[in-house]
């Protein structure tokens, strides 16, 4: 009895554990072809908490080579001006889309960031049978104070904090406007039961040397990441369907041949 009441509470531990792990990263719909945000809603928080986003991450990365994901930075999710210079954070901001304006009243929302090197990190639960994958998202210059940014796209598997990265695309200039990135990503980031993590990072700023406050603020909207899903299974019972007619077929044979 007591090794039954073991096994019982070590079962329920480790769906909890599972539970747990799986509530920190986004979960791909495999009945669905995409997984899209436009961050319209922000303001009643994102997926899981409006302060630690389940899965979704913002961070400052401060040293590329030991802490490439960088490290946690504060999301604020009350409106927050294109120009507010309080705080370096990320914020709930308006969208320029379709001639925007700097609102609370504006419905269209980004998450813009006033960082010194912005990482949007998107941590997926796994890919399992899903393949075809295409990232695509708008990147505006909110403020632009006379710098320009490179901006790499890149993923990893694994949880690992030494992750071998893959670029998705190729590493872009930004320096005012609107970028809309759109590029497909390796067969490798498919179909894999490791965590899967996507970053869009600012990887070097020009001119040298440039403090937080010379450079520009981004906003991250329309995140997009398209895949194929895994095709339909037939019901049970149109597979009997199917093997009772071919079995039909195989009896009513050998009489024809008789006759």
């Amino acid at each position: 009895m007591k090794r039954v009441v073991a096994v019982f509470f070590f079962a329920i531990s480790l769906f909890l554990l599972l539970q747990g792990t799986a509530s920190a990263t986004l979960v791909l719909d495999t009945t669905k072809t995409e997984c899209f945000f436009d961050f319209n809603s922000v303001a009643g928080g994102l997926p899981g908490s409006s302060t630690v986003p389940t899965g979704m991450y913002f961070r400052n990365v401060t040293n590329l080579a030991s802490n490439p994901y960088g490290v946690n930075a504060t999301f604020v999710p009350n409106h927050t001006s294109w120009t507010d210079t309080t705080a370096y954070n990320f914020r709930n901001s308006a969208s320029p889309s379709g001639g925007g304006q700097d609102s609370a009243s504006n419905s269209n929302r980004l998450i813009a960031a006033r960082v010194s090197s912005p990482s949007f990190h998107f941590q997926f639960q796994d890919t399992i049978g899903l393949s075809g994958f295409r990232l695509r998202f708008d990147l505006w210059t909110l403020v632009n104070n006379s710098a320009t940014t490179t901006f790499t796209v890149r993923w990893a598997a694994g949880p690992s904090a030494t992750p071998t990265f893959h670029t998705i695309g190729s590493p872009f200039a930004h320096n005012g406007g609107l970028v809309q990135f759109d590029a497909e990503i390796g067969a490798a980031f498919a179909n894999s039961s490791q965590i899967m993590n996507i970053q869009i990072l600012a990887t070097s700023v020009s001119p040298t040397g440039a403090t937080a406050l010379t450079r520009d603020v981004f906003g991250l909207d329309n995140f997009r990441l398209s895949y194929t899903p895994p095709a339909a299974v037939p019901e049970p019972t149109s597979i009997l369907c199917v093997g009772f007619g071919v079995l039909g077929i195989l009896i009513r044979r050998p009489s024809r041949l008789r006759g």
